[in-house]
């Protein structure tokens, strides 16, 4: 390829549910700020939050290195976790959550899904808007049947870059996302697996499905990775700031991408969208791809 990367900062807005009592609660009207004017919080200098949908969503300031990466998002995770405890809240980071419908009702935000559409970088059209339908599960506890409604939260991340020392076009960044697929996207999938125990299958019908991603003027905003992947753990957020660092040592050094993506481009879209752990093993295993 006749690109070279140089990446700048990594950034990050990340959602996941709270429970009360152990029953997942939308967060509308117990935490404040929205898409249009998020509330800032701790210093400011883009720490903030914000309420999307039923989930909890927060800002970190973009970062320069690995380490002021991960410190950001375990300061906001043990900040969010304080303020939460006041109202007797619990933070759960899952990719998918059931929420009794009748829960739902009671908030017009709970039934507002996304604020601008994305794109998948594989078929290169624009993804659907989710729509999810009720049904019926049986309560543990009453043994009774109980009408619910899914809802997802991600873990997205958001990359700045030049391209030969200039802002980056749309292939420039679909090239990216792809190589962030293959580094990113399929190993966390993993992590999505171990949490849900496969039950989560059907998320990625809706939402963050492989080569999910927003163009922005800056880079791009990746929307793959799920909020299982969200965790206090800095060995692991370090870790997902320097699989961008890998994907883009890929793009500027392999001579033949287009053909390596060619010729996985199945196996990186079935690995993401319909789990599957032997696809995610075998892509782990060819390109040296190791979790921490």
């Amino acid at each position: 390829m006749d690109r070279e990367y140089k990446l700048l900062k990594v950034g990050s807005d990340a959602e996941f549910f709270v429970l009360q009592n152990a029953v997942p609660t939308p967060i509308c009207g117990r935490i404040g700020g929205t898409k249009a004017e998020p509330r800032p919080v701790l210093s400011g200098n883009g720490f903030a939050v914000q309420e999307d949908n039923v989930a909890l969503e927060f800002n970190i300031p973009p970062a320069s290195s690995a380490r002021e990466f991960a410190d950001s998002i375990v300061t906001m995770l043990a900040y969010l976790k304080g303020e939460l405890a006041k109202q007797d809240l619990v933070a759960e980071y899952r990719s998918e959550e059931n929420f009794l419908q009748a829960d739902l009702k009671k908030h017009l935000e709970a039934y507002h899904f996304g604020c601008e559409p994305d794109y998948c970088v594989w078929t290169r059209t624009v993804n659907p808007t989710p729509t999810y339908d009720p049904y019926m599960v049986v309560n543990p506890l009453s043994k009774e049947k109980e009408t619910v409604e899914s809802r997802n939260a991600g873990f997205h991340i958001h990359v700045s870059y030049l391209v030969n020392g200039e802002s980056s076009s749309l292939e420039d960044k679909e090239w990216f996302v792809k190589a962030q697929d293959l580094f990113l996207g399929v190993p966390l999938t993993s992590l999505e697996v171990r949490h849900h125990n496969k039950n989560i299958l059907h998320r990625r019908r809706y939402y963050g499905c492989a080569g999910a991603f927003r163009p922005k003027e800056y880079g791009h905003e990746y929307r793959v990775l799920g909020s299982s992947a969200l965790t206090p753990n800095l060995e692991l957020n370090e870790w997902i700031f320097q699989q961008n660092q890998v994907a883009i040592a890929f793009l500027n050094n392999k001579t033949n991408v287009e053909e390596i993506f060619r010729d996985h481009h199945e196996y990186i879209v079935t690995a993401i969208n319909r789990y599957s752990s032997d696809h995610i093993q075998h892509l782990m295993h060819h390109f040296g791809i190791r979790l921490p």
